[in-house]
């Protein structure tokens, strides 16, 4: 995202205090499911701040303390990733407490693929992996038999053990991988400090 944030600053300027659940952004999303989804801004996504609830049993917190959160029961029709994201049920308002939730770092991806119009996967191999040398990696794409029609932005990657190691490598060089400036040194500065839309935990 901060790769993102920096190539696409003309399209989204506000970075991380813009609020995606719009039409320039998230059109799909329309109508919302639940009119809080209109503040979610796309830090708050990064930092699961924005108010979906988690997965499971996964607890609320607020401010330090745990916020037992029942379990929301799948939908009654199967729903496409995508749209299983940007339905996922709130269970406070954006930026009030902090839920790890899958479907966060999601829509974010769905954010990611308007501004690029890539994948992420893609995205990622074409900004991050191919210049940092990545052997062979991905997503897991293949799940029940099926193909997923987008990178599962919640997660399931799959990379060496090797090239994890040169993430913090780079993150520790202020986003430069040789001569070239990899990752944005202001956004790597942000990930080393405490994130301004999680004071939750």
């Amino acid at each position: 995202c901060g790769i993102m944030l920096k190539e696409k600053h003309s399209e989204i300027p506000y970075g991380l205090d813009t609020k995606v659940f719009t039409m320039k952004y998230l059109p799909e999303a329309f109508p919302l499911s639940d009119p809080l989804k209109a503040d979610i801004k796309l830090g708050q996504l990064l930092s699961m701040t924005s108010g979906m609830h988690g997965e499971g049993g996964n607890p609320g917190i607020v401010n330090g303390v745990d916020q037992k959160l029942e379990p929301v029961p799948p939908p009654a029709q199967p729903q496409d990733q995508d749209s299983s994201a940007l339905r996922v049920v709130m269970w406070t308002k954006p930026g009030e407490g902090y839920s790890y939730s899958s479907a966060s770092a999601h829509v974010a991806s769905i954010v990611l693929r308007h501004l690029t119009g890539m994948e992420m996967q893609q995205y990622i191999g074409e900004k991050l992996a191919g210049p940092l040398g990545f052997g062979a990696w991905g997503y897991a794409l293949h799940r029940n038999g099926t193909t997923l029609p987008h990178t599962p932005g919640g997660g399931s990657i799959a990379l060496r053990a090797t090239d994890a190691v040169r993430l913090p490598y780079l993150l520790l060089h202020g986003g430069r991988w040789g001569n070239k400036q990899i990752v944005p040194a202001e956004y790597v500065a942000l990930c080393g400090k405490p994130s301004p839309y999680n004071p939750h935990s």
